[in-house]
């Protein structure tokens, strides 16, 4: 889980042409949040609120302007009135963080996963932070540790910090919850720079708690943690099981990959005569489309479109209205190793953007069976990230989507991709490295 760690927990800025992700509970409904008084290693510059003002009205205008479905999950009336109300609230100068603090949460509110705010960099040079990867399973929390104590197992179910209890704990930093970050940055908005942390564990087969001290640690120094400790995420992994006809493919992205793995794969799962194929797309968070056609061409020869229509703002052309197209029908090219026999596609809350995408094609056309848990963003999303924009007075930074899409079979629901047999990972499972989603698929098979 390398990629993924480094990516939340080592709190390192990403923008990716097609998708990006979180995978903390789900954002607070307020669209303000009350400053907290953290523990800061850095003196921040004072915004004046005039350009504080001034840039949020410029954000919304450029916003309506850009973005092709702005208010397609919250009424822009509804928007308006907080945003009229945040404007009031900037009467006074505060820090870039504080302003993020403002903002984030209204943007957020509009429901666009790839449209955000982006957190201010400077904070990942000068802050401390805490050193652990978190996972959630509702209340309960899974704790992947890259502290450098070695006494500490490298997962265990996290108890407490600081003496308050983790359900204590989610139900405080709940406001500060907002797209893209881990739970490290959203502990530091809320207590900003500690330099020690208490932590209570409970460990794996354990009844008694374990109590531990912490040192808070710079983005760095968990980025090299994190590379000494893990092993690497593959892009691409195939494997056909001992004595089976069962193949597995893992696909952890569609950005760069896995097209040059391909044709090799492909190969020995014609020459294993492999009946039944299982492909894993649980953490695949990023990609373009154009990798999942290709991988489509090897499980396919219908045509088949990627979303029945799409919205459209041009980039070059900001103020024209959106645009409305009807998805291109994409013919697969021939592939003589071509997948003949039964498909299986595994799916979770981490599943994002064109992931989801390759999701609700093979269940759209009933090429396969979805098996694990709902995504956590809808199926029919907006995508096609914009480079980071500087706002002209705060230099806070925001990126929109420039296009939206509606599934290939044209229903469009308040609701991630939902699979077809629901099989949920529990912390205990996660904790003990059990698998029940994919021995769940084995078997059926068998």
């Amino acid at each position: 889980m390398m990629r993924k760690i480094i990516l939340m927990l080592a709190l390192i800025p990403i923008v990716v042409a097609a998708c990006v992700k979180r995978s903390n509970p789900p954002p607070p409904t307020s669209t303000s949040v009350s400053l907290p008084s953290r523990v800061q290693l850095s003196d921040y510059q004072l915004l004046a609120p005039e350009d504080m003002r001034a840039d949020l009205n410029e954000l919304f205008t450029k916003l309506e302007l850009t973005h092709p479905n702005l208010y397609a999950n919250r009424p822009k009336n509804e928007v308006d009135i907080n945003r009229r109300r945040l404007y009031d609230e900037l009467n006074q100068p505060l820090t870039i963080i504080d302003f993020y603090l403002k903002v984030a949460p209204l943007v957020e509110s509009l429901g666009d996963k790839h449209t955000r705010i982006l957190l201010p960099g400077v904070i990942y040079s000068k802050e401390l932070f805490f050193p652990f990867y978190i996972k959630f399973f509702g209340q309960r929390v899974a704790a992947n540790n890259y502290s450098g104590i070695l006494d500490i197992p490298s997962k265990a179910e996290l108890l407490s910090i600081n003496g308050t209890s983790i359900p204590a704990l989610l139900n405080d930093l709940s406001p500060y919850q907002f797209s893209k970050n881990s739970f490290s940055i959203t502990l530091w908005f809320y207590s900003g720079s500690l330099p020690e942390y208490q932590v209570e564990f409970l460990n794996s087969g354990a009844t008694t708690p374990v109590r531990y001290q912490v040192h808070g640690m710079t983005a760095e120094a968990i980025r090299t943690e994190v590379t000494l400790s893990s092993q690497p995420l593959e892009d691409f992994n195939y494997q056909t099981l001992p004595n089976s006809d069962i193949g597995v493919m893992t696909i952890n992205t569609f950005n760069g990959g896995p097209g040059q793995y391909l044709e090799a794969a492909f190969t020995q799962i014609k020459q294993d005569h492999v009946q039944h194929l299982i492909i894993d797309i649980r953490g695949n968070e990023d990609g373009m489309y154009n990798q999942v056609d290709s991988v489509m061409a090897y499980l396919t020869n219908l045509a088949y479109k990627q979303c029945s229509v799409r919205y459209e703002r041009f980039v070059n052309k900001p103020d024209t209205p959106t645009e409305t197209f009807e998805c291109d029908l994409i013919q697969p090219p021939d592939r003589p190793s071509r997948f003949q026999g039964d498909i299986y596609l595994l799916i979770g809350p981490d599943t994002f953007s064109a992931a989801i995408t390759f999701a609700t094609i093979l269940q759209d056309y009933k090429l396969a069976t979805l098996v694990g848990e709902e995504t956590e963003d809808k199926a029919s999303y907006c995508a096609w990230v914009s480079d980071p924009i500087t706002l002209s007075h705060t230099h806070l930074q925001y990126t929109y989507s420039s296009s939206c899409y509606v599934r290939p079979d044209g229903i469009i629901e308040n609701n991630g991709v939902i699979p077809d047999a629901i099989v949920r990972t529990t912390i205990d499972d996660y904790i003990a490295g059990r698998d029940p989603v994919l021995a769940k698929v084995i078997d059926l098979i068998r």
